[in-house]
């Protein structure tokens, strides 16, 4: 019989390259540009726009040669060594204040989520997974990738896919509180039959610094 830890074991593989970046990029303005018009209908051009994008996206994902393993969830000595990395403390007039380095929270995180990658430098030579070359990672791959890593530690066991609408979301989390053995939890934190608002109702709060990608 598998522990309990076991359940927060698992991985999941993201694809990364110039393609990938270009599909990403199309989902997230076109699922910005849904989410500003409101509530759509079925077969409105926005929406078609919006999965067809998601369509090229998982093509080039899956043609990607070069991908990346990260964990599904991080622990909370992951975070805590990425929290001791956002606030460096500095002496000014005889005072200790703090600044936040949200990049190096950030960067961490990423370090911490990655279990494996195929990854080379210009002359093909594999990287090896260190902070420094994840600093010098390109920014829409490292964007990515943290963004991957923030919806998976924040939306608990929820099926929501990379690049997921604010509806889809909704959606799942109203699926997810409806759950056997979740009673009529689901209404209760909808306020009724509708989808819960992808806003909060349960989701983990973000982390300090977690918003800050640039």
């Amino acid at each position: 019989m598998s522990g309990f830890l076991s359940l927060y074991a698992g991985t999941e593989r993201v694809a990364v390259g110039p393609e990938v970046d270009r599909a990403a990029a199309m989902v997230t303005r076109l699922a910005a540009r849904a989410k500003d018009a409101g509530p759509l209908p079925p077969g409105h051009h926005d929406i078609v726009a919006l999965q067809a994008a998601k369509d090229a996206l998982a093509d080039a994902a899956a043609a990607s040669e070069y991908s990346v393993t990260i964990k599904q969830y991080l622990t909370n000595t992951d975070y805590a060594d990425a929290q001791r990395a956002l606030v460096v403390p500095k002496m000014r007039g005889g005072e200790v204040t703090g600044t936040l380095e949200s990049e190096a929270y950030q960067q961490i995180v990423v370090l911490k989520a990655i279990t494996a990658w195929n990854l080379t430098d210009a002359e093909g030579a594999d990287l090896p997974v260190t902070l420094d070359t994840v600093r010098s990672l390109p920014q829409s791959v490292f964007i990515r990738l943290y963004g991957r890593i923030t919806e998976l530690n924040n939306q608990g066991d929820l099926d929501v896919p990379a690049g997921a609408s604010e509806r889809e979301v909704a959606k799942a989390e109203a699926q997810f509180l409806r759950a056997p053995g979740l009673g009529d939890l689901g209404e209760e934190a909808a306020g009724g039959p509708e989808p819960v608002d992808a806003g909060g109702n349960g989701r983990a709060p973000v982390l300090a610094g977690e918003s800050l990608v640039r």
